[in-house]
């Protein structure tokens, strides 16, 4: 069994999403339409899903499921997140993996830097 870790704000959203929910399903997040109601959603469902919302927060960018994992990992890196963390939250079993997909971008690394040289100069 894995651990499932939320915030308390995606927690509470995720809480009031099934407590609206009509249907009975072992899927978090179904389909609506007709002969697929309450089943799964598709890959392409989901990708259309993601396009949508992305176009409606005005992001004009093309945004994929992937590069909502990949900003998510970023994201976490950048935060100062432990890179096993973060190997384990994207499902990862090799680090090298994790390596490459979260790319940090040289600014981050710069800030890194200098970090290292304040404690020196302390």
């Amino acid at each position: 069994m894995r651990a499932i870790f939320a915030t308390k704000q995606a927690r509470k959203a995720l809480e009031n999403y099934l407590s609206q929910r009509n249907e009975e399903s072992i899927y978090l997040f179904t389909s609506l339409s007709g002969n697929s109601l309450g089943n799964a959603l598709s890959k392409n469902a989901i990708e259309e899903l993601v396009k949508k919302y992305a176009k409606k927060a005005g992001i004009q960018k093309r945004v994929t499921p992937h590069t909502l994992r990949h900003s998510f990992a970023t994201s976490l890196i950048k935060k100062g997140a432990d890179i096993r963390a973060v190997q384990t939250l994207l499902g990862h079993s090799s680090i090298t993996t994790t390596q490459i997909y979260t790319h940090i971008d040289d600014k981050h690394l710069k800030r890194v830097h200098d970090l290292l040289e304040e404690n020196e100069t302390e």
